[in-house]
């Protein structure tokens, strides 16, 4: 559903519909914000070698199961 479609629907709404809407979509964006900001903290242990480790390391640990396996 794009952007328009939800506003519009949205619009239909009773008039206190609309503001249990606002309120859940607020609630949504402070999550969002949590999460943002525990991202960013949890950056500063975050270790290079390993991302690049990490990266490649379901698709090796798949092969190496089903051709060994």
């Amino acid at each position: 559903m794009s952007v328009t479609i939800v506003e519009e629907k949205i619009r239909q709404l009773p008039e206190n519909y609309i503001s249990l809407v606002n309120d859940y979509v607020d609630s949504l964006l402070e999550k969002v914000k949590k999460i943002d900001a525990l991202r960013g903290s949890l950056s500063n242990y975050a270790d290079e070698n390993l991302r690049k480790q990490e990266k490649d390391a379901w698709q090796k640990e798949a092969a190496e199961k089903h051709l060994n396996g």
